[in-house]
């Protein structure tokens, strides 16, 4: 069964993350402000990991078209075949009927933090920020058709829906406290 691992998906997101806030800070901020989020990223010994807020499950990819593609090694350097290097792989190619079901959790988030995250489901959502392997020639890319985010702070329950209806998102629910969650996330990286 072709599935979408959840560490493969976190890795794509903590990568575009890291160039969005890097791209909206002023300051030194966004590689301590992912590090909160996903996790304290191992790069020596000295290292100490910390716990990811997100939980990302693994997902099914459902009706998938099975196709077997065969493709020849390329030299890098002479930009010729390499004679005996023939190989075949099986990617994912998706249908009309093709759907991921993503299920993302944050523990304990600030503002920011969601705001961080409706900004890389926009990335997802329009296939900006793809997934996967060999994304150099068009795969991965995403198309999104409905979102459902529920928020719950001090037992107070909210609930949106994002729908794709034709060319237009349809958003139900508070469209004003999503973009407050957009501008908390802008002002923490401009502190």
């Amino acid at each position: 069964v072709p599935i979408l691992s959840g560490t493969s998906l976190a890795g794509a997101l903590r990568a575009r993350a890291l160039r969005i806030a890097k791209t909206v800070a002023l300051n030194d901020i966004a590689d301590q402000f992912i590090d909160d989020l996903f996790g304290k990223r191992i790069c020596s010994s000295t290292d100490e990991p910390t716990a990811s807020r997100l939980i990302i499950a693994e997902t099914e990819i459902a009706s998938p078209l099975d196709l077997v593609h065969s493709r020849v090694k390329i030299d890098r350097f002479t930009g010729g075949s390499f004679p005996t290097a023939l190989f075949s792989d099986q990617p994912v190619y998706g249908k009309i009927d093709t759907a991921i079901i993503v299920k993302i959790n944050i523990q304990q988030p600030c503002d920011a933090h969601i705001g961080l995250m409706l900004l890389l489901l926009k990335d997802l959502w329009t296939g900006d920020l793809p997934i996967g392997g060999e994304i150099s020639v068009g795969r991965g890319r995403l198309a999104g058709q409905k979102a459902t985010l529920t928020y719950m702070r001090a037992a107070a329950l909210q609930q949106w829906v994002i729908e794709q209806a034709d060319e237009h998102l349809q958003v139900n629910g508070d469209r004003n406290l999503l973009e407050s969650f957009v501008g908390a996330f802008i002002k923490e990286m401009q502190i």
